[in-house]
């Protein structure tokens, strides 16, 4: 966006020229010359030196891009009953689950994209934040699964899709999903209202 600026060096000249006549506002018969200096300055919306980082909040389905790709949370389930053994073990009876998608386009700065579920979180309507669940064995996820522990690369060209499950309070209301991952400069976030 354009914007017109009158820099103090313009109201320096304006006084300048106004008092070049060697009488004074008060005395001139005549009106003295005047000069305005305008600067127009563009500012890009790309340029992060002039604007601060911030989240950017979509829907669920919506695609939001990054550095080497898409993510997306094209669904969420705040009861998610897997493996309720599992759920009682970890004296947390509440499970949700969100599902993910990640389609890796490039490296990021020359390095493969590791998924998993540790840069995930939830973020309920008091702003309680809400991890995944932290098991890993002897569990009866929702599938198909998020990549859960790291250990798979996604190349170039292709995509992991999966629920990731989170432990969250009992009678919690969730608001946000979020994804802190690789080379982001702020979460990337999903409302779920």
């Amino acid at each position: 966006m354009d914007r017109l600026l009158t820099p103090p060096v313009g109201v320096a000249l304006i006084l300048a020229l106004s008092s070049c006549s060697g009488e004074s506002a008060s005395s001139a018969s005549d009106p003295a010359p005047t000069a305005t200096v305008t600067t127009t300055v563009t500012a890009s919306p790309g340029d992060a030196s002039e604007s601060p980082q911030h989240s950017m909040v979509a829907k669920l389905g919506d695609v939001q891009p990054t550095e080497w790709g898409d993510v997306a949370v094209l669904e969420f389930n705040p009861q998610v009953t897997s493996d309720p053994a599992a759920q009682r073990s970890v004296d947390q009876p509440r499970w949700a689950g969100a599902l993910a998608r990640t389609c890796v386009n490039e490296d990021w700065d020359g390095e493969p994209i590791m998924l998993s579920w540790g840069p995930w979180s939830l973020t309920d309507q008091d702003d309680g934040t809400y991890l995944e669940t932290g098991i890993s064995g002897g569990v009866s996820y929702p599938q198909p699964a998020y990549p859960q522990l790291g250990d798979r690369t996604t190349r170039p060209g292709s995509c992991s899709q999966g629920w990731i499950v989170f432990s969250a309070a009992p009678g919690a209301t969730i608001a946000e999903v979020a994804y802190e991952g690789q080379g982001l400069d702020a979460p990337l976030v999903w409302s779920l209202d």
